[in-house]
């Protein structure tokens, strides 16, 4: 399946790795939610929860 976005290759990784609160925002039909549970966004070792539907 390819899906248009209106960003660039930098921000699309960006969002992924550094700022993936953000990701519910773009796709909430699919992503419900994204929890930080311990650490710091975009750290390594941080615990993040992901709700999503299938």
């Amino acid at each position: 399946m390819d899906v248009p976005i209106k960003a660039t290759p930098k921000q699309f990784y960006d969002v992924f790795c550094n700022k993936t609160h953000y990701v519910s925002n773009v796709c909430p039909d699919k992503v419900k939610s994204v929890v930080l549970q311990e650490g710091n966004w975009g750290t390594e070792g941080s615990i993040i929860s992901w709700t999503y539907a299938f």
